[in-house]
């Protein structure tokens, strides 16, 4: 078989896919999703008080919320813990930024937050590549902590 007429072949293989998914996005555009690779904004339960361990690091985000002490957060084993994505609001961000301004650098770190925030009604994926079934808004930071105990050991 002819290299043309193998490529022809390719085509009409891939032609109806690549038709069917620009149709998909078209239509995802007009219902008002958001671009490729973006999450649409979950509904969010009430506002309520939260505190719990931050902790950050390459493409991660996390939010381990806690009623307990932080000390007793710290006891809890691991595989008893639920890591949410966490979003700041612009206040909350301002605030973080003030105690912690290197939050966003890749190499990690840790906070203990005291605030108030929202968590998704619905369980979804959320976060990096979608892999947590939870997200936490912080909208006020009352307390942001640095010190220790932590949950993690962050290399220097």
């Amino acid at each position: 078989m002819g290299v043309e007429r193998l490529n022809s072949l390719r085509l009409k293989a891939v032609l109806p896919l690549l038709l069917a998914v620009g149709s998909s996005a078209c239509q995802a555009d007009e219902a008002g999703a958001n671009g490729p690779g973006e999450q649409q904004t979950p509904a969010y339960g009430e506002l309520m008080p939260l505190k719990g361990h931050y902790v950050w690091g390459f493409e991660s985000a996390d939010f381990y919320p806690c009623e307990a002490t932080r000390v007793e957060c710290v006891a809890i084993p691991a595989k008893d813990r639920q890591a949410c994505w966490v979003r700041f609001t612009e206040d909350a961000r301002a605030r973080l930024s003030e105690v912690e301004p290197g939050n966003s650098h890749a190499e990690g770190g840790e906070l203990w937050i005291e605030g108030a925030g929202r968590k998704a009604t619905e369980p979804g994926q959320f976060g990096h590549l979608g892999a947590y079934s939870c997200q936490i808004e912080i909208t006020r930071i009352d307390k942001a902590d640095p010190a220790p105990p932590y949950l993690f050991e962050f290399r220097n």
